[in-house]
């Protein structure tokens, strides 16, 4: 049985190398924006100190080849001009509006250009360079560089795609091979790949530590039981045996029969618990090996004859309602082992009344219990030990083997109750 929650959970988050893949990304987009962004302030900057520079060359030039000469003219073309802007001329009135200074992409008559305005000696004088083919090689270059840094950052990312997977790709093969790993098989280790760093291997040594501590402690478990169960069985099988040579005697007064009944029902009760424990020690799949075809009416027909004797002495009526022919393939023995322990467990928290042994032809055996002593609180802390499976109360086998049992063998046990009724169920699948 794989891991199927890790794989959800895998599904669930981000993989690491998106992650990476994702950050660099980021990275790089900020990095080349700010060096777009930059080089476009520097760019301009430098625009605007070497056109102020050369334009308050000019001017100065020109201011004082009209001061030595006052009718000099300044040969305007379409390169450059000069005005002496006069209010009272509409053609500058889009240039009488600006203060003195530098302008620079300034729209006039209909063309780009740089301007620069000088007041002098009360008089507004204009120099203007056009610039309209300057801004298009500009434009040209920016795009140019635009592109290059588009380009390159497009080769960046697939690079770094490429190596990010290349990156990951160890600890994405030892993820894959925690997620393969299942309980039923032994000798499992993580095998590191070559190109892994020092951290991952220290990760995968420790795994495999704890994959092999925790297969020997199953293993010692399971010789524990194993020895155990042997060990118990044969003082078992000695006192059965007694009880049973006793009960044979026919002047043992009733007081002593009933006591050697006790005793070896018993006997028989922890037999059924050695044989539980037994079957928890195996694989679930070697469990299934043992399966046979079950005609499940039959066998609740004979648990309760085998349970009518002490539920007569607690006052109890067991019913059988009338079950259509099941048959299941699963273990005998632990099918008995449940039903068995489920109708004793009824039996003890009954003080007369009845119990209804029902059976649908979905497989599903409902034991109910109609008149029953639990109060509010017991009916609580049975379903706390049903959901976490631990506890115990009464004779027999208790709710946590119980609901282990069902567990191993797939099985599903549930447990509903009201006013009237407590029932517990069991789905054979």
């Amino acid at each position: 049985m794989k891991l199927d929650f890790l794989s959800r959970k895998l599904h669930q988050r981000r993989s690491l190398r998106s992650r990476i893949v994702l950050g660099l990304i980021s990275y790089l987009a900020i990095l080349t924006l700010g060096i777009l962004a930059n080089d476009f302030v520097v760019n301009e900057r430098a625009e605007e100190l070497v056109w102020n520079s050369s334009l308050n060359s000019e001017m100065d030039y020109l201011i004082k080849r009209r001061a030595s000469d006052p009718h000099y003219e300044w040969p305007n073309n379409d390169a450059i001009a000069m005005f002496i802007l006069d209010p009272r001329n509409e053609h500058h009135a889009s240039l009488n509006k600006l203060t003195p200074g530098l302008y620079d992409e300034f729209i006039f008559e209909g063309k780009m250009q740089v301007i620069m305005i000088r007041e002098v000696e009360g008089k507004k004088i204009a120099l203007l360079i056009h610039i309209d083919d300057l801004e298009k090689n500009e434009q040209q270059v920016q795009n140019t560089v635009y592109l290059m840094a588009g380009t390159v950052s497009f080769i960046l990312c697939i690079f770094i795609a490429w190596a990010s997977g290349w990156l990951v790709r160890p600890l994405k093969d030892v993820a894959r091979q925690i997620q393969e790993l299942t309980p039923d098989k032994k000798n499992q280790k993580i095998h590191v790949p070559q190109n892994s760093t020092i951290e991952l291997e220290i990760i995968a040594d420790a795994m495999n530590m704890y994959l092999g501590k925790n297969e020997r402690f199953i293993e010692r478990e399971r010789d524990f039981i194993n020895m155990a169960s042997h060990e118990l069985r044969t003082p078992l099988s000695v006192i059965d045996g007694v009880v049973k040579l006793s009960l044979d005697d026919n002047s043992l007064s009733d007081t002593t029969r009933n006591r050697l009944f006790r005793i070896q029902d018993a006997i028989g009760n922890v037999n059924e618990m050695i044989t539980l424990l037994l079957v928890l020690a195996k694989d679930p799949a070697r469990v299934q090996e043992s399966s046979e075809l079950i005609f499940l009416d039959k066998v609740l027909i004979e648990i309760a004859g085998e349970y009518a004797f002490f539920a007569t002495n607690k006052n109890v009526n067991i019913v059988l309602a009338a079950m259509p022919a099941v048959e299941i393939f699963a273990p005998l023995q632990m099918v008995k082992c449940a039903l068995g322990n489920l109708l004793r467990n009824a039996i003890e928290h009954s003080h007369g009344g009845e119990i209804f042994i029902l059976l649908e032809q979905n497989s599903t055996v409902t034991i109910k219990n109609r008149n029953n002593e639990l109060t509010m609180k017991e009916i609580s802390e049975l379903y706390s030990r049903l959901a976490r499976k631990q506890g115990r109360n009464g004779g027999g086998l208790g709710l946590e083997l119980i609901g282990r049992l069902c567990t191993h063998c797939n099985w599903n046990l549930s447990f509903t109750t009201d006013t009237e009724t407590v029932s517990f169920s069991i789905t054979f699948s």
